[in-house]
């Protein structure tokens, strides 16, 4: 199927991948496979220039299933996120997005999908063990199970949704950039854990007599982890997952366009890049109903979202005026403070729908409040996809 294209520099390029294939078939001295992948890679990058090529090969798309073609193909065609969302001008302009500068929001989250159930409650008290507490041995970031508690601190009467090790954030920001930029961007505390509570049957538009419309943020200090920190396992009201957290994009189109067939574009746009980031962050632990999509169609499979710290919100849930009214209101803003989206909660998976399917819990904080690690004031906004 692919070598009836015919254009020459797309059959050097399976050319150049055949060559990749044999050469790991061979068992070849690493230098030599490095130099037949560097030939693939070389001839790929140069595929992008040839005039109508990418519309030939996506007319392919529909009738490939082989999986070594469809990876041929993914190859070339597949949105490049992960290389190129730092420079968010040169990720738009390249010839797999070409989306306007500036129409697309590209702002960084760490994404929190869950690798695993944690399987017993010795597991989760080993966490707590002194030594790893002081010695950050062991990262505290977690979706469900019981709460973290420490002495003297209440905790919130809410079910406990999870909780980002700060400190442990801290430290990878020294050796992973980005990271850095993560933490640049916005103003967390530097150490410590910050936890999520929420009612799960309203938010702040719905039950706006209750504070954050039934959601509660807290910051643990690392001086209070130090005084004893401790949890009850029977206190659960959802599984513990170990998650697998990395910083990736999130996109948003900045909605100031007339057009209606460019919108319409940007949206498409959209929504395939961040259809990138979410299979780019279960990577390492893709869902079922991932798996069994790709095996169809890798080209349009769409993985389950994850949970994440910061960003913008997915692109079913922008806030409606309504939602930025009450935001608004309740979270007056004065000079440059501005709203940050602390958290999106997906509801699949750890929560088991509770917010409906593809439904989203966030939660809102000013940016003042948040770099003097204030969270009395918060917003919770329940999204439906």
């Amino acid at each position: 199927m692919l070598r009836s294209v015919e254009e020459p520099l797309w059959q050097e390029y399976l050319d150049a991948l055949e060559a990749v294939q044999e050469s790991d078939e061979r068992g070849d001295p690493p230098a030599r496979r490095n130099k037949a992948n560097d030939r693939a890679v070389e001839v790929g990058e140069r595929l992008l220039a040839v005039p109508g090529l990418l519309e030939r090969l996506r007319a392919l798309v529909p009738s490939v299933r082989d999986a070594d073609e469809c990876e041929a193909l993914g190859g070339v065609l597949d949105v490049p996120v992960h290389e190129l969302w730092r420079t968010p001008e040169a990720l738009l302009a390249d010839p797999r997005v070409d989306l306007p500068p500036g129409s697309v929001r590209v702002a960084p989250a760490l994404y929190l999908p869950e690798m695993r159930e944690v399987e017993d409650d010795e597991e989760l008290l080993d966490q707590l063990h002194p030594e790893n507490l002081l010695e950050r041995g062991t990262d505290l970031t977690r979706l469900g199970g019981p709460p973290l508690r420490v002495p003297g601190r209440q905790t919130p009467a809410e079910p406990f949704l999870l909780q980002v090790d700060l400190a442990m954030l801290t430290e990878e920001a020294r050796w992973r950039s980005e990271v850095a930029d993560l933490l640049a961007s916005v103003p967390l505390p530097a150490e410590g854990v910050l936890q999520l509570f929420h009612s799960t049957t309203g938010d702040s538009c719905t039950d706006p007599e209750l504070p954050g419309g039934g959601a509660s943020v807290l910051h643990l200090t690392a001086e209070q982890l130090r005084s004893g920190a401790y949890v009850e396992p029977e206190a659960a009201d959802y599984p513990a997952h170990v998650v697998s957290a990395s910083v990736l994009p999130t996109f948003a189109v900045i909605d100031d366009e007339d057009d209606d067939d460019l919108v319409g574009r940007l949206f498409d746009g959209v929504v395939e890049l961040q259809r990138r980031s979410d299979i780019i962050a279960r990577g390492g632990t893709p869902s079922p109903d991932y798996v069994r999509a790709a095996r169809r169609d890798p080209f349009t499979a769409v993985e389950a979202p994850c949970t994440h710290l910061l960003g913008v919100p997915h692109h079913d849930c922008v806030l409606q005026p309504e939602d930025r009214q009450v935001l608004d209101e309740r979270l007056p803003l004065q000079g440059e403070d501005r709203h940050v989206l602390l958290f999106e909660v997906a509801s699949e998976t750890v929560f088991d729908t509770v917010y409906g399917d593809l439904g989203r819990l966030q939660v809102w904080v000013r940016a003042e409040d948040l770099a003097a690690a204030r969270f009395d004031d918060v917003v919770s906004i329940w999204q439906s996809g």
